[in-house]
């Protein structure tokens, strides 16, 4: 399904193919056009330089993109193409991409699926950084948003496992308290064939919840 914003569709496949192009050659003045060219995207679209959108912390992209009171979803779409595509062009010069671009990316990927984005190529750019990011300590906003797009996609095995991490990492925090209870409280409501399509069937979900309860004590 194509944007609605047909000069953001029309950058996102220029972007593809300006990363297709610099990835297949390989070449170092073919990189330098293609970050040159990520470079004038920033500047189009979002009024700002790649260096400043790097700097500027997620919470705060994301800020800028909700001015308006709601989520430019399809901006956020864009910003985090950018985002990624910059990281594989680094990762294909042999260098380590820093995870925090990759993070970003991550972030806004999900914020635009969780407003209703609802595109499958922004799904498989979630998988895909989830995959590379995997084994890394996130922060715990990022973790939070892969929890909320797990249990809004019914993958209630997948939340279930973030809810853990958080717990593990940064411990019995309100936040916690109060969502991870409302989940398995929200799972204990559903029919046995949508807990078990989302890879949590009834008894895994009571024993879930014992365990948070006895972590919580």
């Amino acid at each position: 399904m194509p944007l609605k914003d047909d000069l953001i569709q029309r950058t996102i496949e220029q972007l593809d193919d300006t990363l297709r192009d610099a990835l297949r050659l390989g070449d170092e003045q073919v990189y330098d056009a293609a970050i040159r060219e990520i470079d004038a995207m920033y500047k189009r679209h979002l009024g700002s330089t790649r260096q400043l959108v790097r700097n500027l912390a997620s919470d705060q992209l994301l800020a800028i993109l909700g001015s308006a009171g709601v989520l430019d979803r399809e901006k956020a779409y864009l910003i985090a193409s950018l985002l990624r595509a910059e990281a594989s062009l680094i990762e294909d010069r042999g260098l380590a991409a820093p995870t925090q671009l990759q993070c970003k990316a991550l972030d806004l990927f999900l914020e635009a699926e969780l407003a209703g984005l609802g595109l499958e190529q922004a799904k498989a750019h979630i998988d895909e950084l989830q995959r590379v990011l995997s084994g890394h300590d996130l922060p715990a906003d990022t973790l939070w948003r892969q929890f909320d797009h797990q249990r809004a996609n019914k993958s209630f095995a997948a939340a279930e496992d973030v809810l853990f991490e958080l717990l593990e990492r940064f411990g019995s925090t309100a936040e916690l308290i109060q969502r991870g209870r409302a989940f398995y409280q929200e799972l204990l409501g559903l029919s046995d064939e949508v807990l078990e399509a989302g890879g949590l069937p009834r008894d895994e979900v009571e024993e879930g919840l014992q365990a948070l309860q006895e972590q919580l004590e």
